[in-house]
């Protein structure tokens, strides 16, 4: 039995404007074609359902171009990825040059974003195919369900009890309403344009638990999140895990309390009049101050853009190598063999772009260390810094090594 892809499309326009059954429409089919015994004409509902399936995501693969290596144009998405970021919300690298956003006011190209949960999307306990496979695999709106089982194995479970008296989403989590269901629900991280992040969605399996919604959250912003400057994240009952938190450190200070109470008493009066001495002094604010107004990174980068001519020097290079530095030394879950692939694609395409501009800026270094997709973190990016003295003025890399320095001068400052 074959179907034409007419026919295919047909039933996809009847299923999105009439709403139409696949079993009312080959039906329908039925009569068409004999009208007086349509009974006597084979069965074929269930390979029209099964052609069905493998047609709308073959289609869905050739209009987002997934087929045609729209990757290596669109790099800084994921690969295979289906979804739609949203075009209104900034994409740094994308719509969003990582030199403008460095030069921007603090919040102009902030990411807003608001996480909730859904309890009418449920699925109950039922029989169903043991050998029904995925076909997007996680490259949708969901998450790909094997690190996402493998990652709730290992989360231990809290008693997690709304302290809010206005919310109940965290105090309903054990009622009937969840009673004979595999999935109680989801919980999904949208953008202030309404637009859910691609892998922001995920099952819940009994009630709304935060281990499931930092899952959702982590997912849904990727190595994306890295690059972004301001993230601002909305939660309905986000506010009893604040107070939770502040009684868990509250009780650890009071055990430390204890610790050091301890330890005084076999310290001498002398180390105890020093120690006193010292938190004396760090209680004083001028440790806290600078003597003059210090530079912020921003406005050192600012400074040092404004006395380039180049669209991308060196003040915009070094600014991304050393972001680049903070995402390499930045520690991975060696058990999430997923989330460390998909970021580690994404790392190399980012030192694959930085690369090329430093074989342009800088072409004494060359031949460049290649980027081992094995060990990326590992990846010697040689910035002026990865030098000695002599061997920078050797390399005539000494006005690169100044413009990093006062990178990193205001990078210190930034907490002052």
């Amino acid at each position: 039995m074959a179907f034409t892809f007419c026919v295919l499309d047909d039933f996809h326009c009847h299923s999105l404007c009439s709403k139409s059954s696949a079993y009312d429409y080959f039906n329908t089919l039925r009569r068409h074609t004999n009208a007086v015994f349509p009974q006597l004409l084979p069965d074929c509902y269930h390979k029209l359902m099964l052609v069905m399936r493998f047609w709308r995501i073959l289609a869905l693969l050739h209009r987002l171009g997934v087929e045609h290596d729209i990757q290596i144009i669109l790099d800084h998405c994921r690969p295979g990825s289906i979804a739609v970021w949203c075009p209104a919300c900034p994409e740094i690298g994308f719509n969003v040059d990582p030199q403008v956003l460095e030069l921007a006011d603090n919040h102009i190209y902030s990411l807003i974003l608001s996480i909730d949960g859904n309890f009418c999307l449920q699925l109950k306990k039922k029989n169903g195919d043991p050998d029904d496979k995925p076909l997007c695999g996680g490259n949708g709106y969901f998450i790909e369900d094997t690190a996402y089982l493998e990652y709730l194995k290992k989360v231990k479970k809290v008693d997690e009890v709304s302290l809010c008296s206005k919310l109940k989403v965290v105090h309903e989590q054990d009622c009937a309403k969840f009673k004979d269901t595999e999935v109680s629900g989801m919980v999904g991280t949208q953008c202030r344009h309404q637009v859910y992040l691609p892998q922001g969605m995920v099952d819940l399996t009994k009630g709304e638990v935060y281990a499931q919604t930092d899952y959702a959250l982590a997912q849904g912003l990727g190595l994306q999140g890295l690059r972004q400057q301001w993230i601002l994240i909305t939660y309905d009952v986000w506010c009893s895990t604040l107070l939770k938190s502040y009684r868990k450190h509250r009780a650890q200070l009071a055990k430390g309390q204890g610790d050091l109470e301890k330890l005084s008493i076999l310290a001498s009066p002398d180390l105890l009049s020093e120690w006193k001495d010292m938190y004396e002094t760090s209680m004083n604010e001028e440790v806290y101050s600078t003597q003059d107004n210090a530079p912020t990174q921003r406005e050192k980068y600012k400074a040092l853009v404004e006395n380039e001519n180049s669209e991308y020097g060196e003040a915009g290079f070094l600014s991304c190598g050393l972001k680049l530095a903070d995402q390499l030394s930045l520690e991975h879950d060696e058990s999430d063999q997923s989330d460390n692939k998909n970021r580690a694609i994404d790392l190399f395409v980012e030192l694959s772009r930085w690369r090329s501009h430093q074989a342009a800026l800088y072409p004494q270094l060359n031949p460049l260390p290649l980027i081992n997709e094995e060990d990326i973190y590992r990846t010697d990016l040689q910035l002026p810094s990865s030098f000695s003295r002599e061997k920078r003025h050797e390399l005539w890399l000494t006005a690169a090594a100044n413009v990093e320095k006062e990178l990193r001068l205001g990078l210190a400052y930034n907490p002052l």
